[in-house]
């Protein structure tokens, strides 16, 4: 049921990556190119967000408390990073970036950077919740924990760099997903670390 958003994911992971490198005028963006390039942002933005969701929708009766919650923080903070995004470079790209006149574009990116945060936060959050799960489960919890070290560091060597972990997130999860998905029709299990009969977590 959820194939065709969690493919979605794994594209728009993929350009995301992409987009750190290419096209040349967006790696980084100039000044001539900040609109084009950040508009690019959105609909791979969106894709993510689109691929992260079908994940929740198939585990989130299987999660516990606290992995709920890192989830849901995760796909609120992309909820804001596409409406921030959006807001600024579709609808107040005339308006400058300072000044008196340009709150509202400050406003949108500060949308933006609050959902990233949110973002690493979920992650985390439900990253080390799945620890505690099924061998599988443990497998995505280390995937979502990396996601700040890997951000951190990447960020450390390059700044255009720093959202390439989010981006290999959702192509990684997504991929998992489709896999156990296509394999067995229970990705559930995989994801949220359900019970195993023969194997229950400690």
């Amino acid at each position: 049921m959820q194939k065709p958003a969690l493919l979605l994911g794994f594209v728009a992971g993929l350009a995301w990556i992409i987009l750190a490198f290419f096209p040349a005028e967006c790696a980084p963006p100039t000044g001539t190119s900040e609109v084009f390039c950040n508009r690019l942002w959105t609909p791979a933005l969106a894709g993510m967000l689109a691929g992260f969701s079908a994940l929740f929708i198939d585990v989130r009766s299987l999660l516990s408390r606290a992995a709920t919650l890192g989830f849901a923080g995760l796909l609120a903070g992309f909820v804001l990073m596409v409406a921030g995004n959006l807001s600024e470079y579709w609808f107040l790209n005339d308006l400058p970036h300072e000044g008196p006149d340009g709150w509202p574009r400050s406003v949108a990116w500060m949308t933006l950077l609050f959902g990233f945060l949110l973002v690493l936060i979920g992650a985390s959050v439900y990253g080390i919740a799945s620890l505690r799960g099924a061998h599988a489960s443990r497998l995505m919890g280390l995937l979502f924990t990396s996601l700040v070290p890997l951000t951190l560091i990447l960020g450390a060597v390059s700044q255009s760099w720093v959202g390439l972990s989010l981006g290999g997130l959702s192509v990684v999860a997504s991929a998992l997903g489709l896999r156990h998905e296509g394999s067995s029709g229970r990705p559930q299990r995989f994801i949220s670390g359900a019970a195993d009969a023969r194997h229950p977590p400690a």
